[in-house]
């Protein structure tokens, strides 16, 4: 199962790869996963305006840190794909 998983993850990766980085950042922004959390996800929603500043913060590092990166293959601290 983890390997379907990570087969998926990695196939995700390449395809958003493939569109221009300006692009993903304009789409990718916490507002919209914000947006499609409330649309989607009421229930996590809830929990998310729950923790308020604290969460909105959570989203943010998570999209510029950790998301967005890993799309493009970096690293922390590094600023060229790998």
């Amino acid at each position: 199962m983890a390997k379907w998983a990570l087969a998926a993850l990695g196939f995700t990766r390449t395809m958003l790869r493939k569109i221009p980085e300006p692009t993903l950042k304009e789409y990718i922004t916490p507002e919209r996963l914000k947006k499609w959390m409330r649309e989607k996800y009421p229930d996590l929603w809830k929990v998310f305006e729950e923790e308020g500043e604290k969460a909105e913060a959570w989203l943010k590092n998570e999209v510029e840190k950790d998301l967005l990166p890993w799309i493009f293959g970096r690293r922390l601290g590094r600023t060229s794909p790998s």
